[in-house]
């Protein structure tokens, strides 16, 4: 008897498992479906996802290691407006 209720306690842990997955399959498609209809000018738009357990001094930490590789893009333009999209992103 106890072998039963451990066996349909597992398929229903499995169950529920499978059915968070989706839900976070069908939310992440539809979050990329929403970030694909952005437009930004060139290079001035940038797209930062934070995972959920992610410290923000780590996200900070990597935003300021971008700033100095960014710093080294040779074309003016471009180097000005992605050094711009990362500090933007690390005030908000």
């Amino acid at each position: 008897m106890a072998d039963q209720q451990t066996a349909s306690t597992s398929s229903a842990t499995t169950a529920n498992a499978a059915a968070a997955a989706t839900t976070d399959k069908i939310r992440y498609r539809r979050m990329l479906q929403t970030i694909k209809g952005y437009k930004g000018d060139g290079t001035s738009m940038i797209t930062l996802l934070i995972p959920a357990k992610k410290e923000l001094h780590q996200v900070n930490s990597t935003l300021t290691e971008e700033y100095g590789t960014a710093a080294n893009i040779k074309s003016r333009v471009n180097r000005l407006s992605v050094l711009s999209a990362i500090t933007t992103a690390r005030v908000m």
